[in-house]
C-alpha cells in the first residue's frame, strides 16, 4: 500500500507540474478510445487534462471499490 500510495502521490505531483498550455491543447490523434478508463471516440480531439482527470476518476472508483462493506 505503501508504494501504491506514493506511486499516485508522484503521479499527482506531475499532473499539477504540466502548464495549462499543454494540459489544455486538443490532439486529434490519440488512443484514448482504447486507453481511457471512459474511452474518448478516436475522431474526437481529446486533452491531455481529460486523460489526466479519467485516472483520477478511475482511481476513485477503485478505491470506492475498496471501501464498500
Amino acid at each position: 500500500m505503501t508504494l501504491w500510495r506514493a506511486y499516485n502521490l508522484h503521479i499527482a505531483w506531475l499532473m499539477a507540474a504540466v502548464p495549462d498550455q499543454v494540459r489544455l491543447r486538443e490532439r486529434r490523434q490519440h488512443n484514448l478510445h482504447e486507453l481511457a478508463w471512459q474511452p474518448v471516440p478516436a475522431a474526437t480531439p481529446a486533452t491531455l487534462d481529460y486523460f489526466m482527470r479519467d485516472y483520477v476518476n478511475h482511481l476513485h472508483h477503485h478505491l470506492r471499490q475498496i471501501k464498500r462493506p
